[in-house]
């Protein structure tokens, strides 16, 4: 041990107070039970009256250390400034003059001392008593140095939980940033400069009109039924409509125009094969469920499906490039989407958009989808459950870049959110890092390596003997015996 130290245990520098009270007696005196005291950080959530309960209490002064003694609350410690009653599960120690009770406090707050009461609590109702937790073997500094290791704790404590305090602040940083970087995307911010050096040969307006002639030839040359058919629509007037009103709020750049996915791309709902037919499952077919379209890409699946179960099923296999969306649930699905790196089939919970069909960029139709998921949400909302259809989501408004831009808008776009995810994921190492240095902070100082030893310092073990002789010398309290009921 450090120079000064003395190896004693917990009994040698605290003293039970183990006077109970009832409660009716007292009313209005301050109580804390087990559930006003916040697990491993010593605060105090609440404080209640005594009149709040009907079982004998504890009696505290202002600065005793409270500890509880039954699982699973063998983590909860607290030093109140005021005096009062406690649970009779709580266990009250006053420091003795060889201890500071914040030092007392701190120790017992360590995990060395929680794995100590872990293995003596037992019962019906596991708990420890103060005879076995008095046992537990503390090394003890010089009452001058216990001092100085709680000023230097509570300096780095706090230090830590300001910095704790900002990181806590990056998920909310990162996801507004994220943001900001669609929004430019999407009012053409981002490729201001590419624009003014590059030519646009086919602007977004002559896209849709070529879309617009595909689909026409698809409904009078294919005979695929109904749902080919369907994939794609001319704006009717409600389209129209909508589509002026929002060109006259926002104005976007040259060689932009304002659509919606269904009147470029074609949007298809997908199908489940039967549970029941065991042939139509796992075979070679990818096959997407609504679960694993979450705003990401998807170079495998969960299922597949078989050549016979696709056939037998209204589901399609889409090339990849297709943009899934997810259109059922009530929690984050509805209005997520992704990319298909494979040819797959979907469930019917979400439609599969063939972007690249279209030789457009799918990822700059996913990363729109992503700037109005909140949006996209408020338009599935329902009375039962929230739900988008393939209507919906065809009518979806789009704001869309020449092909060209497109391009160049989702590379930009993939490259800020890299950059950001990369600084969130410092911010996560960081985090981490104070939650270790938060644990190694206390075990050096009860090693002695946190603050220098003082040869000044009056040795531990000579205020121990001080204290003992006056402990010897000082009369026995009798018990009384507890009558019988």
């Amino acid at each position: 041990m450090p120079q000064g130290w003395a190896e004693t245990t917990l009994g040698d520098i605290v003293t039970l107070r183990g006077n109970k009270v009832d409660p009716a007696k007292i009313p209005e005196q301050s109580f804390i039970g087990l559930e006003d005291i916040e697990p491993h950080t010593s605060a105090i959530s609440r404080v209640g009256q005594a009149s709040e309960v009907k079982s004998s209490v504890a009696c505290f002064e202002a600065g005793d250390v409270l500890y509880s003694r039954l699982r699973p609350y063998l983590n909860k410690v607290t030093r109140p400034n005021f005096s009062g009653v406690a649970s009779a599960e709580i266990l009250v120690l006053q420091a003795s003059d060889a201890a500071d009770a914040e030092f007392v406090r701190r120790k017992i707050m360590t995990r060395e001392f929680l794995d100590f009461t872990a293995m003596l609590d037992k019962g019906d109702r596991p708990r420890v008593s103060y005879d076995e937790i008095a046992d537990f073997v503390i090394p003890l500094p010089p009452l001058l140095e216990q001092r100085r290791i709680v000023a230097k704790i509570d300096s780095l404590t706090g230090k830590s939980k300001r910095a704790h305090d900002h990181l806590d602040h990056i998920p909310r940083l990162v996801e507004k940033y994220k943001q900001a970087v669609l929004a430019a995307a999407f009012r053409g911010d981002l490729t201001r400069e590419w624009r003014a050096q590059n030519l646009i040969s086919v602007t977004a307006s002559d896209f849709v009109a070529g879309r617009q002639f595909h689909a026409s030839e698809i409904v009078r040359s294919t005979g695929k039924g109904r749902d080919e058919k369907t994939a794609q629509f001319s704006p009717d007037a409600d389209m129209s409509n909508e589509i002026a009103a929002v060109s006259a709020e926002r104005i976007l750049p040259e060689g932009w125009c304002w659509t919606s996915i269904g009147c470029v791309f074609g949007v298809y709902i997908g199908a489940t094969p039967s549970r029941k037919e065991p042939n139509f499952w796992d075979g070679d077919i990818p096959w997407v469920s609504s679960g694993e379209v979450a705003f990401c890409r998807i170079a495998e699946t969960r299922e597949t499906i078989s050549a016979k179960g696709l056939a037998c099923t209204s589901t399609r296999l889409h090339p990849p490039g297709t943009v899934l969306i997810g259109m059922i649930g009530e929690g984050k699905t509805r209005g997520q989407a992704a990319i298909l790196d494979l040819p797959a089939c979907n469930n019917q919970n979400c439609a599969a958009i063939r972007v690249s069909e279209a030789e457009y960029s799918a990822e700059y139709v996913y990363w729109y989808l992503w700037s109005v998921y909140e949006n996209t949400r408020n338009v599935g909302a329902g009375n039962n459950q929230p739900a988008l259809n393939k209507d919906r989501v065809q009518r979806l408004i789009l704001p869309l870049a020449p092909a060209a831009e497109a391009i160049e808008i989702a590379k930009l776009v993939d490259t800020a959110f890299a950059r950001i995810d990369r600084l969130a994921s410092q911010a996560n190492s960081a985090h981490r890092l104070i939650e270790h240095l938060n644990q190694e902070v206390p075990a050096k100082a009860f090693r002695g390596e946190l603050v220098p030893q003082d040869p000044a310092d009056e040795p531990a073990s000579i205020l121990l003997e001080r204290i003992g002789a006056e402990r010897a010398a000082a009369p026995k309290q009798k018990r009384g015996r507890r009558k019988a009921a």
